[in-house]
Order: structure tokens, then sequence, then C-alpha cells
């Protein structure tokens, strides 16, 4: 039953008839419609609150140039006379 299993879900989520599956698809076109099945339960459960999403990952930003090492210093101010 465990083999099958994923033409059952298609067919009791009522996704495509069993004479359907065994006429017309591959095991490839099973596991990206059980995959695709997946997706949508997740959204589902995110959409109502059930679950967070990982939040990804923030891309790490470089650290600003101090304002005194890459210059060329300045000449020294000069009084009024």
């Amino acid at each position: 039953m465990q083999a099958e299993w994923p033409i059952w879900r298609l067919v009791l989520d009522e996704k495509a008839t069993l004479a359907e599956i065994e006429q017309h698809w591959s095991l490839s076109d099973v596991l990206d419609a059980n995959e695709a099945l997946d997706v949508a339960t997740d959204a589902q459960t995110l959409l109502k609150g059930g679950g967070a999403a990982p939040a990804p990952d923030k891309p790490k930003r470089k650290p600003k140039a101090s304002r005194g090492g890459s210059r060329r210093p300045r000449p020294p101010k000069r009084g009024r006379r």
C-alpha cells in the first residue's frame, strides 16, 4: 500500500481517476502532482495561521568604510589674518 499511496492520494483528493492515472500518467507525473499537493497544503496551513514559515536568510551587508582611513588627510585650516 505504501508504494501505491501517491496514486491513491490523487484519486482520493479527486485530482484524477485511477483509470486516467494508469492509462496516461507517468511516474514523474504522479510525483509532480503529489509535490504540488504538498505545496498547496503548506500554503493553506500558512494562510490559516497554522504555522510560521521559516524566515529567509538575510544577505550580509559589507561594513561601511570608516571616514578616516581611505581618504587623503586634509591640510590644516589657516587662521584669519
